[in-house]
């Protein structure tokens, strides 16, 4: 069985190991060179760490990938390990749309707005908003949440009896989580 201390030397271990290398002049990849004060703190961090990098170059976007991957793994293990606190079907990911989620459906909307018209986009801008991580709690059904008394109303109105109008197919986005009313 794990603890959060074990889970957390893991995501240290493996973001030194998998995203973090010594650039020319030993200097570690999470600093900015132009920075002394960034690259003091860099080494500082890599010291306490005290875990291996990554011996060899890694190109940005390939480290930047591998964190998110990492960061994923260590909130999906750290949820599944608390998940007593808070039991659900939870879903994980990287880089999804975030308009594929109950609370922001609308964003998607904008998007289509916004895609064909030049002042729109000016007025409103890009909304579409893309975390690097996603939790999420998978959608109940009306059912499901009518197990043991009438909650809801299936069948109702979308907007204010049933939830299976309003959910979408991934689920409720993380935070804020959504209650149903």
């Amino acid at each position: 069985m794990s603890s959060i201390t074990s889970l957390r030397n893991r995501f240290q271990r493996r973001v030194c190991s998998e995203s973090v290398f010594l650039k020319s002049g030993h200097t570690p990849s999470i600093a900015d060179t132009g920075s002394k004060l960034s690259t003091q703190v860099a080494e500082g961090i890599i010291k306490a760490l005290g875990y291996p990098l990554n011996a060899q170059s890694i190109d940005g976007q390939t480290a930047g990938k591998n964190f998110e991957m990492i960061a994923r793994d260590f909130i999906e293990s750290s949820i599944t390990l608390l998940s007593h606190l808070r039991p659900a079907q939870w879903l994980y990911s990287v880089h999804d749309d975030i308009s594929q989620f109950v609370q922001y459906e609308h964003l998607a909307a904008l998007k289509r707005l916004v895609k064909d018209n030049k002042e729109a986009l000016t007025a409103l801008g890009d909304y579409v908003v893309n975390p690097d991580v996603v939790v999420a709690r998978r959608a109940l059904a009306d059912q499901e949440i009518n197990v043991r008394q009438a909650i809801v109303r299936p069948g109702g109105s979308p907007k204010t009896d049933s939830i299976e109008g309003r959910k979408s197919e991934r689920g409720c986005f993380h935070p804020p989580c959504e209650y149903f009313m």
